[in-house]
């Protein structure tokens, strides 16, 4: 049976701070988690992750003596999905999986946040290449594995070690006071049954304690191994689906659902209170459509038609026509507004780049934002001027784009996806992302102040997933199951 478990740190101590002369106003540290997971002798089983935020002012000042319970989007890294097989499964050659984190402690001084995500993207390529060779390659010895262990995180410490010219250039960066790392600790076990002797310790309720002692600096962590609760509660709303489906909201305590029935026509469901029958808005589509709201009674719909253009369709008091809007779609369509009067939509283009079009009083054309698409794109905006796009790449894993008075690059947020993203908003600094995982169940990804890792919400479908807020601490979340019908769960304080 699978399961979820949890890495949690929940104490910070430090015996002895690494600023603690006269003149020192205390420690600001931080820390960083990289989650992994990877299955003997499987060929494409690694997954490594970062589940944090980059923040040091949660214990800002903190001296020797003193301690601080550590921040959930610092210290917590969740599993999924987690089968602990039996001796007798492992000798009939069921595979067993190693999971776990890297703990890195950092005491803030002056370096950007940008220079240390890019030392946090060289640690997952890292841990990541050391993960393939030893467990993936099944060279790892699990009669005395430590010697390997350690000599993969000596492998690890000195791939994010920076050559003389990157020193220099972190060194003026950091106006000549780069960040001290006081360490980086391996947490690794072995998801099998408890009956299992071996080495390295089993996945299994345990405390977690952890000491770092670099040049008389003593940081000390606490915390713990957990099983976590898996699953949420989903609804049959009906109908006969022929694409996922998408959602959108203009305002409390509404919902409005469109997705391509069995005749590939738009269909419309929505609810106010209540459902309502499903309807036809016409149309032949051949993807995921989209829709999207600006305000109160205004909807806009977008698909991909027969001849792979954008199509569009919109509601203000009254359905209109479709209308072409043209281009060359190789995906369905994405789209969010940042308020009244403004639309963006975004596609795959035929190239597999992501391309852009905005309404603003009027249409703009095209514009390629680049990157390797493999999916349908999914847009959220948390406020005027804010963009968050998300894809899956080439690798299968979740990429990120976001516009903020200018474009950013892509960034990997992991997870193995089987199907487009959906996200959603529902207020500025949050967002909510929803996919199909490996088991066709849906899987969740939050971001607030940092990523945090991945939850399965359960279920089972046969389409991408999508999601939509009406409120704070409100979320909806759609999805075609495995009898063709649109199926809902909602968050509202808490799951359904």
């Amino acid at each position: 049976m699978a399961e979820s478990w949890t890495i949690r740190l929940e104490r910070l101590f430090v015996d002895n701070a690494d600023e603690d002369d006269f003149w020192s106003d205390g420690d600001e540290p931080y820390i960083v988690m990289v989650g992994f997971r990877s299955k003997f002798l499987t060929p494409g089983s690694t997954s490594v992750f970062w589940s944090g935020v980059l923040n040091d002012d949660w214990a800002n000042g903190i001296d020797s003596g003193e301690s601080k319970a550590v921040p959930a989007n610092q210290g917590a890294v969740r599993f999924d999905d987690v089968t602990r097989p039996t001796a007798e499964q492992v000798k009939s050659g069921q595979f067993p999986e190693l999971l776990g984190a890297l703990v890195l402690v950092f005491e803030s001084d002056a370096t950007p946040f940008s220079a240390v995500r890019g030392l946090i993207n060289d640690l997952v390529n890292a841990v990541r290449t050391q993960l393939k060779s030893l467990v993936e390659g099944g060279k790892l010895s699990l009669t005395d594995p430590k010697p390997d262990i350690d000599a993969a995180v000596a492998k690890i410490r000195a791939a994010i070690e920076p050559d003389t010219l990157g020193k220099i250039g972190l060194f003026l960066r950091s106006w000549g006071d780069p960040d001290d790392l006081i360490g980086m600790t391996p947490l690794i076990f072995a998801a099998v049954d408890t009956s299992m002797g071996l080495p390295i310790p089993v996945v299994a309720p345990a405390p977690v304690n952890l000491t770092y002692t670099p040049s008389g600096v003593k940081y000390r962590l606490t915390g713990s191994l957990s099983q976590a609760p898996t699953g949420v509660g989903w609804e049959s709303l009906g109908g006969g689906l022929n694409t996922g489906p998408a959602a959108a909201s203009w305002g409390p305590g509404r919902l409005d659902v469109v997705a391509a029935g069995t005749d590939n026509a738009v269909w419309h469901k929505w609810f106010d209170g209540s459902w309502h029958n499903w309807e036809s808005l016409g149309g032949i589509i051949t993807a995921d459509p989209a829709i999207s709201s600006w305000g109160t009674r205004r909807l806009d719909i977008f698909a991909r038609g027969t001849d792979n253009a954008l199509w569009h369709k919109w509601f203000d008091g009254s359905w209109h026509d479709w209308e072409s809007l043209g281009g060359g779609l190789s995906s369905g369509p994405a789209a969010a507004s940042w308020g009244p009067g403004r639309v963006d939509v975004f596609v795959r283009g035929t190239d597999n780049a992501l391309w852009h079009k905005w309404f603003d009083g009027g249409w703009s054309g095209w514009e390629s934002l680049g990157g390797g698409l493999t999916s349908d794109p999914a847009v959220a905006s948390w406020g005027p001027g804010r963009l968050d796009v998300f894809v899956r790449g080439t690798d299968n894993a979740l990429w990120h784009k976001w516009f903020d008075g200018g474009w950013s690059g892509w960034e990997s947020l992991g997870g193995v996806l089987t199907s487009s993203p959906g996200v959603a908003a529902w207020g500025p600094g949050r967002l909510d992302v929803v996919v199909r995982g490996t088991d066709n169940a849906c899987w969740h990804k939050w971001f607030e102040n940092g990523w945090s890792g991945w939850e399965t919400l359960g279920g089972g479908f046969t389409s991408s997933l999508d999601i939509s807020s009406w409120g704070p601490r409100r979320l909806d979340i759609v999805g075609r199951g495995n009898d063709g019908a649109l199926w809902h769960s909602w968050f509202d304080n808490g799951w359904s």
